[in-house]
């Protein structure tokens, strides 16, 4: 617990994994029940939270459910999962203070965080050095195929940004191009008196008939998605996104109805017709 900041390190040895973690981290994905608290990762109760293939072997007692792992009887408090099969479903997560001094050097550590990862690792290593009189031994970070071809910058925060100005402006092209269609409509129905708001209402209505039926569509699709584990991710990660992808689409129709409103009602039906 000597590296400053927050990280989360990990004991990989087969499928099982004693963690440790310090401050904010990103968890693993959970089904049900919780993950080990700061204080928990330390102490020498034995605690697990397991995968999801693992729910068959346990047992209830004094209304708790226990794993025996390892000639140890370890206390589920969580079952970890995605929202399909996915080989998480395997794994064994148990606090690290559980383990024995023997267990705890039988495997390879791995340490994350958001960032600074070398210097933890540096901060750490004084500390063995300090404490059992040698260092850490620094292996490569495993690269996945993606990695390698984008060099580490697949999807970076200035990645993130320019799709999101390519979603934006080809949602103003498609607003604008829509608005020009419907102009000699709109100024027909103001020359014969039509009033705005009956204008706006007819130019609206097919437009609103298409989002009501595309947020429904869609929202039915991404949770046929989420319920059938068509994508193995978090389910939390999936109803999340889902929910900002749907909240972003009532927005976007706003401010699509605001703009095409102040369009109609600014429309001067003589500068149409000039440029016809």
């Amino acid at each position: 617990m000597s590296g400053s900041g927050s990280y989360l390190a990990s004991l990989h040895n087969g499928l099982m994994r004693g963690v440790v973690y310090k401050g904010s981290v990103l968890l693993p994905p959970l089904l049900s029940g919780r993950f080990f608290t700061e204080e928990e990762c330390l102490a020498d109760h034995p605690l697990a939270v397991i995968g999801s293939n693992y729910k068959e072997s346990l047992v209830a007692r004094n209304g708790k459910q226990y794993l025996e792992y390892r000639d140890r009887d370890y206390e589920v408090i969580g079952i970890v999962g995605l929202s399909a099969a996915s080989p998480i479903d395997d794994v064994v997560f148990v606090n690290l203070g559980s383990l024995t001094p023997s267990d705890q050097l039988n495997g390879i550590f791995y340490i994350d965080c958001s960032d600074g990862n070398e210097r933890v690792f540096s901060e750490l290593e004084e500390q063995s050095e300090h404490l059992f009189g040698c260092g850490l031994k620094l292996r490569e970070t495993p690269k996945a195929f993606i990695d390698v071809v984008a060099g580490g910058m697949y999807m970076k925060s200035y990645l993130k940004i320019l799709t999101v100005l390519l979603g934006l402006t080809a949602f103003l092209s498609v607003l604008i191009q829509s608005v020009r269609e419907m102009s000699v409509e709109i100024v027909v129905m103001k020359i014969v008196g039509i009033r705005l708001r009956k204008v706006f209402f007819i130019t609206m209505k097919k437009k609103l008939i298409a989002f009501a039926f595309g947020m429904i569509s869609g929202a039915a699709v991404d949770a046929g998605l989420i319920v059938f584990g068509a994508f193995s991710l978090p389910v939390n990660w999936l109803i999340r996104y889902g929910t900002i992808m749907i909240a972003a689409g009532f927005v976007l129709m706003i401010i699509w109805i605001l703009t095409v409103f102040v369009i109609e009602w600014r429309m001067n039906p003589k500068e149409v017709i000039q440029k016809i």
